[in-house]
């Protein structure tokens, strides 16, 4: 570390930056940072896992630390806590190493803000090969909204994640100093000191070395009783994804939102912050909600829907591990509509203690030497045979008596819809409809299964769920995917 002469520390401003692989748009940050800087600057380059070729252009403003051993990657959210565990500065900013910045946007930044604020400076979009703003006809980015954390179950980017709140910004458009939910997450400015007593050091163990960092830092922010606050008065640009830049991405690994250790952190920040688990909180995410709301993304029954939408995020392999979900769910009562000579019946009374199942098939015709094997089959468990095609069943079941529904029964189209449409008004609110053979078999006339789930799902914007294939469990048992929802409402 350089000691800098005749510095005031006392109105200095220390910028980390951690750099993953930076160049070749490393070095143009740093020269734009202390050319449009007004007072006192030092930048902090965290190098993580790698040496600048060329090297950075000396300066005794710029101070660089390595994490030892080239390819020794400690991470966004450690190489941060680096760098502000030296911060000089009584304000700090965290950016990343592809951003240019408004002429004194430092003290712009130190104008308007509080001991217990975050502040983001308004966004545009960077073309970082000619280094100028890219103008495009579309307005800066002044909010984002935190999204519904099961829009997608089990996506990978999906969970408390920022969107761009567009409409907001039209809608506040003459409100220069506002709050927002969050932020992109490329440029935050706060008081060392809020950092030091709430925001920092980030928490790697829990969220990773990447994923949800402006969750983080925001929620901390709102839920400690300070804010997050854009300040329309400045600006800085951040690399547009779109255009990338000649030889960006090919001298090495960036930080990837993508990454493989990202999922623990997104199931994690969904958990803490829903569920209010923050020891030093002063407020509840209910509280957060009713800040900003209606929400983009957010359904108005929310708290109704985030319990059964939760129990989506889970991952199952195969549908016998299905069989173990409805068991994890706690469901005991269930119907299969098709079960041939009971195998997958006897999946699921093995997978389910106490299960009371309704096994339904016509057994006539050919098929009738099956009925036989499916007595024999489920003989040690608690179940009811019913010999009847699935619409004679009907009367034989109360409607919203279930806790599932497995259909596997004619693969028509006509007949798969027909019974998705009967056997979901048998199964309670907050059951499941499921079923197996998602896809169009080749070659045959049974091509309607998926084209009956689809139809009758997307009809009523109900969210779908589908298990892949698992040809490790029999030959040909697991072939196809297999589909469920969770029944939420009654649906016509």
């Amino acid at each position: 570390m350089v000691l800098l002469d005749n510095t005031n520390f006392n109105a200095m401003l220390s910028v980390i930056i951690p750099s993953r692989n930076g160049q070749p748009y490393l070095q143009k940050t740093i020269d734009d940072l202390l050319a449009k800087a007004e007072g006192e600057i030092e930048v902090i380059v965290v190098l993580d896992g790698y040496w600048p070729n060329p090297l950075i252009k000396s300066d005794q403003r710029v101070i660089f630390i390595h994490h030892g051993t080239l390819g020794n990657n400690f991470g966004m959210r450690d190489s941060i806590n680096a760098g502000m565990a030296i911060a000089r500065g009584t304000h700090v900013m965290k950016t990343d190493e592809h951003c240019m910045f408004d002429k004194g946007f430092d003290l712009k930044l130190k104008a308007d803000c509080k001991d217990n604020w975050v502040v983001i400076p308004r966004r545009y979009r960077l073309d970082p090969d000619e280094w100028k703003i890219i103008e495009d006809g579309r307005p800066p980015v002044d909010y984002a909204f935190i999204a519904y954390p099961y829009e997608r179950p089990r996506h990978r980017v999906c969970g408390l994640h920022g969107g761009e709140w567009k409409q907001r910004h039209f809608d506040r458009k003459d409100i220069l100093i506002d709050g927002t939910m969050s932020t992109q997450g490329s440029c935050y400015f706060m008081k060392k000191s809020f950092w030091d007593s709430t925001i920092g050091p980030l928490n790697s163990k829990d969220y990773g070395s990447f994923t949800h960092e402006p969750q983080e830092v925001c929620q901390k922010a709102w839920f400690s009783g300070g804010k997050t606050m854009v300040n329309k008065k400045t600006w800085y640009a951040h690399m547009h994804k779109g255009k990338r830049g000649k030889g960006y991405g090919f001298t090495g690994e960036q930080y990837k939102i993508h990454g493989r250790g990202n999922e623990k952190g997104r199931l994690f920040c969904i958990d803490f912050w829903i569920n209010n688990k923050w020891k030093d909180r002063k407020h509840d995410w209910d509280w957060f909600l009713k800040q900003f709301w209606p929400v983009p993304s957010w359904p108005d029954d929310w708290k109704d829907r985030l319990a059964y939408d939760k129990n989506r995020e889970r991952f199952i392999k195969n549908r016998l591990d299905f069989a173990k979900y409805l068991n994890e769910l706690g469901f005991k009562k269930g119907a299969e509509i098709g079960v041939h000579r009971g195998y997958y019946s006897k999946v699921l009374c093995q997978a389910i203690p106490d299960l009371e199942l309704i096994c339904i098939d016509w057994w006539r015709g050919r098929t009738e030497y099956l009925h036989k094997q499916a007595q024999e089959k489920l003989a040690p468990f608690n179940t009811t045979l019913i010999k009847k095609t699935s619409m004679e069943a009907l009367a034989d079941v109360p409607d919203n008596s279930l806790d599932f529904v497995y259909i596997d029964a004619n693969h028509r189209y006509a007949h798969v819809l027909q019974d998705i449409k009967a056997w979901t008004k048998k199964v309670r609110i907050g059951g499941i409809v499921s079923g197996h053979d998602y896809w169009k078999f080749p070659g045959s006339g049974y091509k309607g299964a998926k084209k009956a789930v689809d139809e009758y799902v997307n009809d009523r914007r109900i969210p779908l769920s589908v298990i892949p294939a698992d040809k490790s469990i029999r030959k040909d048992d697991d072939k196809p995917p297999n589909w469920f929802f969770f029944k939420l409402r009654e649906y016509k």
